[in-house]
């Protein structure tokens, strides 16, 4: 083992972490790491800070009943949006002790024992940082993570477990700890942005915001967008308009940021539009329909305006699940001109979109391996025979022929190099009737698709309603065809490449940095942030523990120092007079020269000027 004496020994010491311990609660508790875990075969590491995310707040009100915690979990440790120091490392693993790393939040993507990594296919869990382990996640002082889990990370598409930050970026001092730790949500809008597709005006696909786009982003004052309002602004190939729907409050304190101002800079229109003006509506269709709309807050209400402000080929990309699992994102599929056998084989080959279901998975545009439903054909229907001889052999089909496909009880006779009888769930779905009773064949199927399924209306001439449990992540269902009006894609789960982006080359978040807190102060900040979510974002100094919750400006800043040295914490008080001389000379904002005063009244270097 090796690492400094100094670190290795703190972190086997009892220390503070942040932990969900039921539905609804938040608890700070000191806990150690097992022993066991210091004499090989884990990656020790100390968390350097950590922002809060409205991912967490999920986690906390469900708790056990979150797909990511164990069922019999007693208390979970809570953060994902974190940067971390190893502490202690194997030679020959990817990283070494002293290294400032970022952590790839999510860890399978398949369901499997938190504790020893194994498959678990039953009673398993979607691992992930911050919500399914006890002794791993942002908002402890010390994590251990088995070595496995980087093998299970990489065979399981994830990518690198960790992610070191170059020297020269920790060495920059416009880098702090509050920008890295933003590197999560930061993969979550880059993906999204880059994974979405639309149709150009030639028919063909265009992957990525299309150059000069408009786009219209519903409830867009939260932080996921003002992170994607920063990658925007970036460029390259800036949209040509921005509309953005939100309170008349929080409109006004988005068009103050310095995101907004760069994108009018470089001349970008930005639309900030009251959703509570009668004129809402007709202010957003001005300027014709959209190429790109985004939801950053699920409700009927968005889909509905979603669906009507996307043109036809353009892409509605859905960045928050919705509390209720019932809302729907309406979608007319006008009829299909006389769609014959040759119709029907290109839908094998054309109508999905590789990079939207997944290239690796799915061969000839079927999944691999495919669990297909055939349903609405006639008897006679030639394009059944034509979809049937195109399946690879071996493919798993529903229904022995005439309960699912409808076309008579031969089916199994004729085609005995396909496996009939398939049970849910699958992976491709062909709808071959029209009007309402298509659209009942596809309320009934839907809660029988696979996570990644694609569906085909080879017939069209129909509307349905997409649940919004389909509509939350890229790797959810695609429904695909000739006709589809738009594109469907979503929150971006986290990939390592995104986070390595950041990494190298990070864009500044300390703009967004309005409320910050030592790590036991934390479950208040998480408490009031749950309860009012103000503007902005929050962050977590894990190192520094003494330091109070308080809004970044000096003179809330003052006035905690005031509290503080009245309740005889003379070193916080100190740190916060230090803080606060910088922020009355930068106008309010963080920074890391914010964050290398504070790190100087405790007596210690900043992590990222070791």
């Amino acid at each position: 083992m090796t690492g400094t004496t100094t670190a290795v020994e703190a972190a086997r010491q009892p220390h503070h972490g942040v932990f969900i311990t039921a539905p609804g609660q938040v608890e700070l508790r000191r806990d150690r790491l097992p022993e066991r875990w210091f004499a090989g075969g884990y990656v020790i590491t100390e968390s350097l800070g950590n922002s809060v995310c409205s991912s967490d707040q999920k986690a906390v009100q469900q708790f056990t009943s979150h797909a990511r915690i164990p069922g019999d979990a007693t208390a979970v440790a809570l953060g994902h949006e974190t940067v971390h120091r190893v502490v202690a490392a194997r030679p020959g693993t990817a990283v070494r002790p002293g290294q400032v790393v970022l952590i790839t939040p999510g860890l399978s993507s398949t369901p499997v024992d938190p504790e020893s990594f194994a498959p678990a296919p039953d009673n398993g869990v979607l691992a992930a940082l911050g919500y399914s382990f006890r002794y791993a996640a942002g908002m402890r002082r010390y994590s251990g993570l088995p070595e496995r889990v980087a093998e299970v990370v990489a065979e399981q598409g994830m990518g690198e477990l960790f992610i070191p930050i170059p020297p020269a970026v920790g060495a920059d001092p416009a880098t702090s700890l509050a920008t890295l730790a933003h590197a999560e949500p930061f993969a979550c809008c880059r993906g999204a942005l880059r994974q979405m597709f639309t149709r150009g005006a030639g028919g063909e696909l265009v992957a990525g915001v299309p150059p000069d786009a408009s786009v219209a982003m519903l409830s867009g004052t939260g932080r996921m967008a003002m992170i994607t309002l920063a990658i925007l602004a970036r460029g390259p190939g800036r949209p040509s308009r921005i509309a953005v729907t939100g309170s008349a409050r929080r409109l006004r304190q988005l068009g103050g940021t310095p995101m907004v101002a760069a994108l009018r800079g470089h001349g970008v229109t930005v639309d900030l539009v009251d959703r509570g003006d009668p004129e809402a509506l007709s202010r957003l269709r001005s300027g014709g329909r959209f190429d790109v709309v985004i939801t950053f807050f699920a409700s009927q209400e968005s889909y509905d305006l979603a669906a009507t402000l996307v043109r036809d080929g353009g892409n509605v990309n859905n960045f928050a699940g919705a509390s209720d699992p019932d809302i729907v994102l309406p979608m007319t599929i006008p009829a299909v001109a006389a769609a014959s056998a040759g119709d029907v084989r290109a839908a094998l080959n054309e109508m999905i979109h590789p990079e939207a279901l997944g290239a690796e998975r799915r061969v000839r545009g079927l999944a691999s391996p495919a669990r297909v439903a055939l349903t609405g054909f006639g008897s006679n229907d030639v394009r059944l025979d034509s979809l049937l001889r195109a399946l690879p052999p071996g493919t798993a089909v529903a229904g022995s022929g005439t309960e699912a496909a409808g076309a008579g009880p031969d089916l199994a006779d004729r085609f005995p190099e396909l496996a009939f009888g398939a049970a849910p769930p699958y992976t491709d779905l062909f709808i071959a009737d029209r009007g309402e009773a298509a659209a009942r064949t596809y309320r009934e199927y839907e809660p029988q698709l696979a996570r990644d399924a694609a569906v085909n209306f080879l017939d069209g001439g129909t509307q349905i309603g997409i649940r919004s449990r389909h509509v939350h992540y890229l790797s959810r269902h695609q429904v695909c065809g000739p006709t589809v009006p738009y594109y469907l894609t979503n929150t971006s789960e986290p990939a390592s490449a995104d986070l390595a982006e950041h990494a190298r080359d990070p864009i500044g978040f300390d703009w967004m940095v309005r409320r910050i807190a030592g790590l036991a102060a934390a479950p208040e900040l998480i408490r009031d942030v749950g309860r009012r979510t103000p503007f902005g974002s929050h962050f977590v100094l894990t190192q520094l523990e003494d330091l109070p919750y308080v809004e970044v400006g000096a003179e809330p800043f003052r006035a905690a120092a005031a509290t503080e040295r009245q309740a005889g914490r003379t070193g916080a008080a100190a740190a916060l007079i230090a803080a606060a001389d910088v922020l009355a000379a930068t106008g309010d904002q963080w920074s890391r020269a914010v964050e290398d005063s504070l790190y100087g009244a405790f007596g210690l270097p900043h992590p990222l000027a070791e």
